[in-house]
């Protein structure tokens, strides 16, 4: 077959003689024609990723290739058509440029801190032995690690020369059967000491200034009880815990402290000046701002519970000597660190505390025989009880005089932890911090915004939810398009919305908090640009979204103290916004549709509003702003710790993490 294929080709050749030379090296005659090439080159697998290359076409250039005519003229340019090479070449040059400027967009988005872009320690080692040499001793190091277990050496390697904050870490006892790694606050802030990031530890030099503010806002703290603490070295803390993802979208509780003084926000303080006024502590990066004391994944503590508590009690022990003996930092001044809150979403504090009072605690239903008496839904009060409604959103509600010393205790036990962390005794439930960010971000802000865009649906006259939301969205590019703003999805569909059906309570489910309050303005846009005019529902929801909206502006232009009037305004407006929610939940209830769900959320608002409401008529000159106890930027650094999880063994997964994390905290430490 070959050779007859052979001889067609020849005979081809001879008819032709443009198809046919004779080879200048040794004079044998050759034969040229157009033939089809397949196949595969080759395949290549590196770290699982299979690839291969393969060709398939047909060659049409090779009669005209050899061809010897007019070759040894010199080439013209401009005898090509006009123009052409010209443009091709500026076409070439301009498409190289943006796609230059578009990779760099692109590294600028990454954040080499991030573990997913980072490479594996495996990956180290092999380029550190192809590069070693005697002249770079460290490369040299990392060059004879084990490409098995490559990050043992890693690790060695960055505490020898230096590349990571190289904390200690210790080995704590949750059980007889289970020990977990441990940074040890005491160890932790020593290191920082040492390495000279002090100023990270107080967040501010007017420390003095805080504890005069905060003693007239709780003068009841077991602290100003004793003589020995000097409050210009007194650091004040929270501690903050979540839960978040590891491999298999497993749970992995991370537990940190931080300073309760910082840099402000972006609006109360648009540059890092020390003159301005005391900031709350949600600016910077986070590993610069949060401070690792372990992780935990929740196979450890979901079927013992008490190895959580061990975990918790361990830090606030480590605490309890920080507040009392104090740490010497040289010419002679003692800091001394105390924790005055736990911060976090409510089923991490129902978690810390095994509260019995907590959002879990509500009916879900009509009461029945069978039903259990309510014991409430909220640590800090009674409401949710038989005897007090937590619906009761007014400004001197029945539940307020089952706060503060006559609050009964929301726990069958008191926490362990409490033995060893000053509180304010008469009260020990306040230790247990309200977060706006679940509260209203992630919480009621999204039951408003989900049940205020489905009202909307109604404004455009449509037969159908679908032909309605069309319309929806195209108003929402607009807007966002006219205010420079954006959202974390595409478009706005019934899921999203939590709107499957006209019996079901509308319920946003999208996922990013700083979504809320953009849709909240969407929806008010929608019913004052399309709305009819005159309806009262479409006027409270208005007058709701702008009360909320300057509620949260309020405080984040306000310092970590609110002056009188700032207090005032906030609770006003908050206490406006939940009147106008009842109030459209009341309407709707009367029209006999499920819009503004009555959740126990409100109530937490409410707590928030009414607490601002009270101390600015007590005629405090300073009160707490609540954004210090809020988790903006403590989810940014879950976030973050729980991505470095899922990128190292599993087998040794609380150790390599806590590795990890140090390596990248020293890097955006270095870096600011």
């Amino acid at each position: 077959m070959a050779m007859k294929r052979i001889a067609g080709i020849i005979a081809l050749a001879d008819a032709n003689p443009s198809l046919r030379r004779t080879n200048k090296y040794d004079e044998e005659m050759e034969y040229w024609v157009d033939t089809r090439t397949h196949g595969t080159r080759g395949t290549n697998e590196v770290e699982g990723v299979r690839d291969s290359t393969s060709a398939k076409g047909k060659v049409d250039s090779l009669a005209d290739s050899s061809k010897p005519e007019d070759l040894d003229k010199g080439w013209n340019h401009e005898e090509q058509a006009p123009g052409v090479v010209k443009d091709s070449l500026q076409r070439h040059m301009n498409e190289a440029v943006t796609s230059r400027d578009k990779l760099n967009k692109f590294m600028e988005r990454l954040d080499v801190a991030d573990a997913s872009v980072s490479a594996s320690a495996k990956h180290v080692a092999t380029v550190a032995k192809a590069f070693a040499t005697e002249a770079n001793p460290c490369l040299a190091d990392m060059a004879k690690a084990p490409l098995n277990d490559a990050e043992k050496t890693l690790q060695i390697m960055l505490r020898k020369w230096d590349l990571t904050l190289n904390v200690p870490w210790t080995y704590i006892d949750l059980c007889d059967t289970c020990s977990v790694p441990m940074l040890r606050p005491t160890d932790y802030l020593a290191t920082l000491v040492e390495k000279g990031y002090l100023h990270k530890l107080l967040g501010s030099s007017r420390l003095r200034e805080f504890w005069t503010n905060y003693k007239k806002e709780e003068p009841n703290h077991e602290l100003f009880e004793h003589d020995f603490v000097d409050y210009d070295n007194l650091v004040p803390l929270y501690i903050h815990g979540d839960g978040g993802r590891t491999y298999r979208r497993d749970e992995l509780m991370v537990i940190a402290f931080q300073p309760i003084l910082g840099l402000g926000t972006r609006l109360s303080h648009p540059q890092k000046l020390t003159t301005a006024k005391l900031g709350v502590n949600l600016k910077g990066h986070s590993f610069t701002t949060r401070f690792l004391v372990g992780v935990m994944p929740k196979s450890v503590y979901k079927d013992n519970p008490e190895r959580f508590d061990n975990f918790l009690t361990a830090t606030m022990k480590d605490f309890e000597q920080l507040y009392f003996r104090g740490m010497d930092i040289g010419n002679g001044r003692v800091l001394r660190f105390i924790p005055l809150g736990l911060k976090g979403d409510l089923p991490f504090l129902s978690k810390s505390g095994h509260l019995t009072r907590t959002f879990l605690h509500i009916r879900k239903g009509p009461e029945g025989p069978k039903s259990k008496p309510l014991k409430g839904c909220c640590w800090l009060c009674l409401a949710g009880s038989a005897q007090f409604d937590f619906e009761n959103l007014g400004y001197n509600p029945e539940w307020l005089s089952t706060t503060g010393p006559k609050n009964p205790p929301p726990w069958d036990a008191v926490p362990a932890f409490f033995d060893h962390v000053p509180h304010v005794v008469q009260d020990k439930a306040s230790f247990f911090t309200l977060d706006l960010l679940h509260i209203y971000h992630l919480g009621v802000g999204r039951d408003f915004g989900g049940s205020a865009l489905v009202v909307a649906l109604g404004v455009y006259g449509r037969g159908s939810v679908p032909e309605a939301l069309e319309d929806l969205n195209a108003d929402l590019r607009c807007f966002l398009k006219s205010s420079g703003k954006s959202v974390h999805f595409r478009s706005l569909t019934r899921d999203l919305l939590g709107f499957p059906s006209e019996g079901a309570f509308p319920c946003g489910h999208w996922s990013k908090a700083s979504d809320t309050p953009i849709l909240i303005d969407f929806a008010a846009w929608v019913l004052q640009q399309r709305g009819p005019g005159g309806v009262r529902l479409h006027s409270i929801l208005i007058s709701a979204a702008g009360a909320i909206g300057f509620f949260m502006r309020t405080l984040l232009r306000g310092g970590l103290w609110l002056d009188n009037d700032e207090a005032a305004a906030a609770g006003r407006s908050a206490m406006h916004f939940l009147a106008c929610y009842q109030k459209a939940a009341e309407i709707c209830f009367q029209a006999n549709t499920c819009r503004f769900n009555l959740v126990p959320k409100l109530h937490c608002l409410h707590h928030v509003a009414l607490s601002l409401c009270t101390k600015a008529g007590s005629g405090l000159s300073a009160t707490l702003n609540p954004l210090a106890q809020a988790t903006f930027q403590d989810e940014d650094y879950i976030g973050r710790v729980s991505r470095l999880s899922r990128r190292v063994s599993a087998r040794k997964l609380c150790l390599r993490t806590i590795q990890r994390y140090l390596v990248a905290t020293r890097v955006e430490l270095d870096a600011e």
